[in-house]
């Protein structure tokens, strides 16, 4: 019988060593399972965060290329608003200083590196055309203005001789 004992006992202390060792694997088993979802975890986290990031890049860039974009566009507005020709105030000036005895019948206007117009009309007298080129060349718009020609064009219904003129300057002062 205690052969028996010492044998219970050596299986008893047996099986506290199995029932350790098994219970000391499972919780390592626990452990690295519980480790391997965390990382899992985090190596989501890093995906999630790469892929942010990825797309801020992206964001930024598109955000430069459209600043950089809407420059351009500015800058295209204002060499087009400094190249306008602002043709109210022309006419204006050329309204203003057409003396009372002037009809104009026709402006011609060529757009090219200088701007140079031509307007024919009719006059009373020789002088009023004069007076009309001497308007526009002191109202500080119009540059080189010239009488390219006067001839007579019959009577008017007052009985007065009538007059065709031609003259051609440069629009300088208005842009």
């Amino acid at each position: 019988m205690k052969e028996e004992i010492n044998y219970a006992k050596k299986n008893t202390r047996l099986v506290s060593k199995l029932t350790l060792m098994l219970s000391v694997c499972l919780v390592l088993i626990v452990f690295f399972v519980v480790l391997g979802i965390v990382l899992k975890e985090q190596e989501n986290v890093a995906k999630v965060e790469k892929e942010f990031s990825e797309k801020l890049v992206q964001d930024k860039s598109q955000v430069e290329k459209n600043a950089s974009d809407l420059s351009d566009r500015l800058i295209l507005i204002k060499k087009l608003k400094t190249e306008r020709t602002d043709w109210d105030t022309i006419f204006k000036k050329i309204s203003d200083n057409t003396p009372a005895g002037l009809q104009l019948q026709s402006i011609q206007v060529t757009n090219d590196a200088k701007t140079r117009a031509t307007i024919s009309g009719i006059a009373l007298s020789d002088r009023d055309v004069v007076l009309f080129k001497d308007l526009l060349s002191n109202s500080g718009l119009f540059k080189y203005v010239d009488i390219e020609s006067i001839t007579e064009n019959g009577k008017a219904a007052s009985g007065a001789t009538q007059k065709l003129f031609v003259l051609t300057f440069t629009i300088a002062g208005v842009k």
